[in-house]
């Protein structure tokens, strides 16, 4: 697990995204690597990242930032309604990665920017398009067993397979940011919390491990920190 799950999770995301103004249309492809010449449009291409990572002495890498360079190619020989998509797809795609920050527990999504729409020349064929930057920081796997946290926690009250949300019971607010918890067999990445209320924003699945379901009352363990 690392950099290149979550770029393929990345990829993913961004196959998903569609829209229905100006008119219905939805991404037909998402080129994990820049092709001699796009067979499917509207899409998207990956160019790779740039980024940082920083280590332990003597150690192996420890943090790990990414910004991935995305590019959004739509042909349309109407430029002002290449335009009109252009901006649709921008926002959708907003959305699309705002509903998966945790990109399913390979990643931490930190920033996401994009530049000016443009008109681009790619394989002798003329598109309109914009490049998005995605910021990441990729999760590195816990290596020691899950430990109780002290002051203990527990669920307030039952999550779902597919819950990207919750809350937890304790006399403190001991989870931070970036813990990875474990709850019965399941790590799950804390991409956010909010001491106020002991609420959590999940990233499922952490590690390889299942999404499952958990009931209130389940024990929250710490199984590491990314």
């Amino acid at each position: 697990m690392g950099y290149e799950d979550a770029r393929s999770r990345i990829a993913t995301v961004l196959a998903g995204v569609s829209i229905t103004s100006p008119t219905a249309m939805a991404i037909k492809k998402a080129y994990e690597d820049p092709p001699a010449t796009v067979e499917d449009h509207p899409c998207f291409i990956l160019y790779g990242s740039a980024g940082q990572a920083e280590w332990m002495a003597g150690g192996d890498a420890t943090e790990e930032d990414h910004t991935e360079r995305c590019r959004l190619l739509v042909h349309d020989a109407e430029l002002e309604r290449a335009a009109r998509l252009v901006r649709a797809f921008r926002a959708a795609t907003i959305l699309a990665f705002r509903a998966e920050s945790g990109l399913q527990g390979h990643a931490t999504v930190f920033g996401f920017r994009w530049e000016e729409p443009k008109a681009f020349t790619y394989g002798g064929r003329d598109y309109t398009g914009l490049d998005f930057l995605i910021g990441f920081h990729v999760n590195s796997p816990a290596t020691d067993g899950p430990v109780a946290y002290d002051p203990a926690c527990t669920l307030t009250g039952g999550i779902g397979v597919s819950s990207s949300a919750a809350t937890y019971t304790s006399t403190g607010d001991p989870i931070s940011q970036f813990d990875i918890i474990q709850i019965d067999d399941e790590r799950i990445l804390v991409a956010n919390a909010v001491p106020s209320v002991n609420g959590l924003t999940l990233g499922r699945g952490y590690g390889g491990t299942t999404p499952a379901t958990h009931s209130a009352g389940a024990t929250i363990l710490k199984a590491g920190t990314v």
